[in-house]
């Protein structure tokens, strides 16, 4: 799980056009997404923009497809990795 993780960060740097994130990102409980009561910064910080990238990504990279209700797999690289896991249909 550990590789799918470190997968997933590459997608979102490269989706999302980070700049700011090292590849060796390794927070994968941070946030994906900013939310409006945070203060502090932290994870990815993205925003609903991004959204439409990682949908596209994941389903790109790993074969999965989010539906637009289910966001709530975005809360961090740990939720997403997992739901990969879940959903993937093996080769």
């Amino acid at each position: 799980m550990e590789t799918l993780k470190k997968e997933i960060v590459q997608m979102i740097i490269t989706r999302c056009n980070l700049v700011d994130i090292s590849p060796d990102f390794d927070d994968y409980d941070a946030p994906i997404f900013s939310g409006e009561d945070e203060t502090e910064e932290s994870g990815f910080e993205l925003d609903s923009v991004d959204a439409l990238e990682l949908v596209a990504g994941v389903k790109e990279k790993f074969g999965v497809t989010i539906e637009a209700g289910n966001m709530n797999v975005f809360h961090s690289v740990n939720t997403l990795a997992l739901y990969i896991e879940e959903n993937r249909v093996s080769s």
